[in-house]
């Protein structure tokens, strides 16, 4: 991206500030929580990809911070896909 430039997010929320400043707030918490779900997405996927690898479950739990609750759903979604 060239300096000046934004990206399409960027232009969406600039467009969704200027049509309605009284909920820039809540589109700010909004697109947090977007942001926050695609990060533990990505996390999700590389636990997965680990496990698929051979890594050790105590491994990816301490590293990622999921608990055994999590690792075991993870396990379970490592045996019917692969990312």
């Amino acid at each position: 991206m060239e300096q000046g430039e934004c990206s399409d997010d960027e232009k969406f929320y600039a467009l969704a500030f200027e049509a309605a400043p009284q909920y820039k707030g809540e589109i700010m918490t909004f697109a947090q929580r977007l942001m926050q779900r695609g990060v533990q997405e990505g996390i999700e996927k590389t636990a997965v990809n680990m496990l698929v690898k051979g890594f050790s479950m105590v491994d990816i739990a301490e590293i990622t911070g999921f608990d055994q609750e999590k690792m075991n759903e993870l396990i379970e979604s490592s045996q019917s896909a692969v990312y």
